[in-house]
């Protein structure tokens, strides 16, 4: 039987977790949440003195791979769940059809921009008919979660009825004391 982590917001290990049970007998999982980024370093800790008691650790997004690889090293396989084209694709829908939100004024955090503008292009939406703010966080930046909470109300320039698609589920509670509606993008598949 092989052991694998799962690090990550509780919301995704449960979606990972439940892959794995239906797919994988060979396989046991142990969940290592998040919440928040104030547990970076907890998280780190209990990683570099466990390490050995796991075969692999799957990260349930690029963000928290990228910080928590930055942190530490490992000499077991990591991987990450990729934000993929049908993930935004389907967050879009939803906001629209299910929340009746405009998708043509929005934020996104978590997928580069030239793939929300191709997106948009396979909805055959012209250039000139929506607005998108794609930010380019650094997630290095020892206050990563404020800045996502400041970048969300400073779209609302030019655009009527902004609101965050968010990617990245540890800042969901925060911004939504600062933006309403956020909706949430989730991590489906392995690069």
């Amino acid at each position: 039987m092989k052991r694998v982590a799962i690090v990550g917001h509780p919301d995704n290990i449960k979606r990972v977790d439940l892959v794995i049970k239906d797919s994988f007998s060979n396989i046991e999982s142990f969940p290592i949440e998040m919440i928040d980024m104030s547990q970076v370093q907890t998280t780190t800790h209990f990683l570099k003195e466990h390490i050995d008691d796991f075969d692999g650790v799957i990260f349930t997004g690029k963000i928290l791979y990228d910080i928590m690889n930055h942190n530490m090293h490992s000499q077991n396989p990591w991987v990450y769940l990729k934000n993929d084209d049908s993930q935004l694709q389907r967050a879009l829908i939803k906001a629209m059809l299910k929340y009746d939100h405009d998708i043509t004024q929005i934020s996104i955090d978590s997928y580069p921009e030239e793939t929300v503008r191709q997106i948009y292009a396979d909805l055959e939406l012209d250039q000139n008919l929506y607005h998108t703010n794609v930010s380019q966080i650094n997630i290095f930046n020892e206050s990563l979660w404020m800045t996502c909470i400041i970048f969300t109300p400073t779209i609302a320039g030019p655009m009527k009825t902004p609101w965050p698609l968010q990617g990245f589920p540890m800042f969901i509670r925060p911004l939504k004391t600062v933006a309403s509606p956020v909706c949430f993008s989730h991590q489906t598949k392995m690069p």
